[in-house]
């Protein structure tokens, strides 16, 4: 139900605004009061053609907006749900600008749309009689819409709609297989070579990312040890400036003179905090450390696998990463065109 109509700079029109309410609404006056115009300017919002002529002499651009009620409008709530601009299902608002260059611009909702939306979504909102592209009882399809929701054909009108789709989709897979030609058949000798290549290499999903990371850390493994053990001699193991030594004389001495000066508490808490935090950083220091190992063979293999997987990407023109989704994809097509003829004899007696 349109509940408001305002209009701006439209033929004859200046300012116009109508908030109309349930029931009938009955526009009246003599030849030339502007009745024909409101029904232009809702024409225009529904995706008219817009002309610059329309705007009112003087003005660079006529807006038009309307407020429709969606409450008895399911087609109108379904189209909107859809394409995400059912903002409020129990309302809808339309908003054109027309500028003096011909130019338009549309809002469904505030979001921005082109006049084919305003059509398309106007057929479910408005008849104007008299204007036949907004006759909806002329059109076949609203006819038998009418004539099947009489007939209570419902249920059969699904079933016969979900029986096309699938029909539609066993065709288009029969067309298809059906191109398999002498083309095909190099492509399928193509593919069982890099399928077979491919699996000959047995990657497996996110390999490559454990092994560079274990690659990493072997080749900086002599680092991590020496540099790991210096860290862990200075915060815990020499005895004449370690930092849990240094920071355990710091603290003793706060809590001794926080006893004399409560000013000094918030300190030694904050040492003692410290050293607590230093002693388990330690601990966890030595376990990371005792868990490291160089292994030269290990780190070889390693060398020779990521060498491996990226002369392969190379070769198959992606990165190594894509290579695991890459053989899949090739495996799956393979497995397409060899049970070509098999599939097209299930799909043409389906």
């Amino acid at each position: 139900m349109l509940s408001e109509l305002s209009i701006r700079n439209f033929a004859i029109i200046d300012d116009l605004s109508l908030n109309l309410d349930r029931g009938m609404t009955v526009l009246s006056g003599e030849t030339g009061a502007g009745k024909s115009i409101l029904i232009d300017a809702l024409g225009l919002l529904l995706g008219d053609r817009a002309d610059s002529d329309a705007i009112r002499d003087g003005q660079d651009r006529a807006e038009i907006t309307a407020a429709f009620q969606l409450h008895d409008a399911e087609r109108a709530q379904a189209w909107l749900r859809e394409r995400e601009l059912d903002a409020d299902e129990s309302e809808c608002i339309l908003r054109r600008v027309v500028s003096r260059e011909g130019r338009s611009r549309n809002w469904i909702n505030g979001s921005p749309a082109n006049a084919r939306d305003l059509a398309a979504l106007g057929e479910f909102l408005v008849d104007i009689h008299g204007q036949h592209e907004h006759q909806s009882l002329l059109k076949s399809a609203i006819q038998r819409e009418i004539l099947d929701a009489h007939g209570g054909h419902e249920n059969g009108l699904k079933a016969l709609a979900d029986s096309h789709r699938l029909l539609r989709e066993l065709n288009q897979r029969i067309a298809k297989l059906e191109q398999l030609d002498d083309a095909g058949q190099s492509r399928l000798d193509l593919l069982r070579y890099q399928v077979n290549e491919l699996q000959a290499l047995n990657l497996q999903e996110n390999e490559l990312e454990d092994l560079e990371s274990e690659h990493l850390r072997l080749a900086n493994a002599e680092r991590l040890i020496t540099d790991g053990q210096n860290a862990l001699e200075l915060l815990y193991e020499n005895e004449d400036s370690a930092a849990v030594n240094l920071l355990g004389s710091a603290q003793r001495l706060l809590q001794e003179l926080s006893e004399l000066d409560p000013g000094f508490t918030p300190a030694a808490e904050a040492t003692a905090t410290a050293l607590i935090q230093t002693r388990e950083a330690a601990d966890d220091l030595r376990r990371v450390i005792d868990k490291l190992d160089m292994d030269p063979q290990r780190l070889a293999d390693l060398d020779t696998r990521l060498g491996n997987i990226h002369d392969l990407a190379r070769k198959h023109h992606c990165r190594p990463d894509e290579l695991f989704e890459h053989a899949q994809q090739l495996s799956n097509e393979l497995d397409d065109l060899e049970g070509a003829e098999a599939s097209l004899v299930k799909l043409r007696q389906s």
